[in-house]
């Protein structure tokens, strides 16, 4: 599983170029830590989905989420 500090440093790279991440300040750092943690729920989301078996090998989360079967009514 990434974690939190791995995306951070994943999406400052892409940004910046492939300097070091921590030596380019961050404007709204809240802002970026807030995206790195829905991202993780997000990676999270997609495993639990997957090991109940929902989706197949391949699929995005979103594809992966529009297998699960609406509510049925009793």
């Amino acid at each position: 599983m990434t974690t939190a500090t791995c995306y951070r440093q994943q999406i400052v790279r892409a940004v910046t170029g492939w300097a070091p991440a921590i030596t380019w300040s961050v404007t709204n750092s809240d802002l970026l830590d807030r995206i790195c943690a829905r991202l993780v729920d997000a990676e999270r989301a997609f495993e639990i989905l997957r090991a109940k078996g929902y989706g197949r090998p391949g699929l995005l989360l979103h594809e992966v989420a529009a297998t699960i079967p609406d509510k049925v009514s009793k």
